[in-house]
């Protein structure tokens, strides 16, 4: 069983697309194409803004400039990277690693001042690793992410793009865009290594993953001794096992907190009600990973 679906928003109203793209001479540009077939269409020209980036520096100037116009003017962004990428981060044509963390960290202060809105497509090689860095109690850095599982082929990605965004800004639902894309590719929409996840399914499979890592009795319990110490309590066994049964044992206790942080419900309250991810996703999660034998990956 997947949580995916369940979980799932997939209707947005796009106002803007910006085309990051940091590719070597000489590569195929899918991201320059994109933009040339966005910009010569009457109904999107004005929806398309390319950024041609070299370094690290370059790529964190264009997010920033991103966020302070969202700032001043505010849209509904998608954010299309065009790079090499791997298990820890985004390559870039000069050469520069860019690790997850440090990337989403950029594109988080887009989401907050897009207030929450943000969309993110990769399309680069390995990306379903950004989960790893995704963080439950820090704000999430987008409200949906495109990406490709393991591998991928440029020509891919280009057969891709197309009707994935003719599809999108026709209809504004990301599924309906995912099927054309698909189609197009002549896959099938269940086996395209092109997904979306959404913010609230990154937030189930990654509290999901910090109980199986950091949940088990032994874990909380070294925990609980370094809360207990850091507070400046006693370090007697009783406060040490009350610390972990009333504090770190309450896993669903432990989302809400996690919740309410990683939506930005003191942000944007509106967010409490378009963003209710029930606790027990996280339980039928770690279910399936009993069941499964765990994540394959």
């Amino acid at each position: 069983m997947t949580t995916e679906t369940t979980v799932l928003q997939d209707r947005f109203e796009l106002t803007r697309v910006h085309i990051l793209e940091s590719i070597v001479e000489g590569c195929l540009h899918n991201g320059r194409q994109l933009f040339t077939a966005l910009a010569t269409d009457d109904a999107l020209s004005d929806a398309a803004v390319y950024h041609e980036v070299f370094d690290l520096n370059d790529l964190m100037e264009t997010l920033d400039s991103i966020a302070s116009d969202l700032r001043d003017h505010g849209s509904v962004p998608l954010i299309h990277i065009e790079a090499h990428g791997s298990h820890t981060g985004l390559q870039l044509a000069s050469g520069d690693l860019v690790p997850w963390p440090i990337f989403l960290e950029a594109v988080r202060a887009i989401n907050r001042a897009s207030r929450f809105n943000t969309l993110l497509y990769l399309a680069a090689c390995q990306t379903e690793w950004i989960l790893a860095s995704i963080r439950t109690l820090e704000p999430a850095p987008f409200a949906g992410c495109m990406l490709y599982h393991g591998d991928v082929r440029a020509g891919e990605i280009a057969d891709n793009l197309a009707p994935f965004y003719t599809s999108l800004f026709t209809g504004c639902n990301i599924q309906q865009a995912l099927a054309a894309a698909a189609t197009a590719a002549g896959t099938k929409e269940d086996t395209s290594r092109l997904q979306f996840w959404s913010a609230q399914y990154f937030f189930v499979r990654a509290f999901a993953e910090y109980i199986r890592r950091r949940g088990d009795n032994t874990s909380l319990l070294h925990r609980a001794a370094d809360v207990a110490a850091a507070a400046g309590h006693s370090m007697e066994l009783d406060t040490i096992f009350r610390i972990k049964s009333d504090i770190l044992a309450n896993h669903k206790e432990l989302f809400m907190k996690h919740r309410a942080a990683f939506f930005l419900y003191d942000l944007i309250p509106a967010n409490r009600e378009r963003f209710q991810t029930p606790f027990h996703l996280v339980e039928l999660l770690l279910s399936d990973h009993q069941t499964d034998g765990g994540d394959s990956r």
